[in-house]
């Protein structure tokens, strides 16, 4: 399994950094959890420089980098 840190919440759209690793494909999940809940994210998008732009399927509220 793939690990990425959140570099960047705006709203519903999340950037995920993975370093030195294999980027995730578009329209895969990645799977955060706060707390007790679990926030999916579907990749939107290959920033570059190891980062993708997902979009929040649920709300971000709590979510931090």
């Amino acid at each position: 399994m793939t690990k990425g840190v959140v570099k960047q919440i705006i709203g519903p759209v999340v950037d995920v950094y993975f370093e030195g690793q294999e980027l995730p494909a578009l329209r895969n999940a990645l799977i955060t959890h706060v707390g007790e809940r679990k926030i999916v994210l579907e990749v939107a998008q290959h920033v570059g420089l190891g980062r993708v732009r997902a979009i929040a399927l649920q709300g971000t509220a709590g979510l931090a980098r």
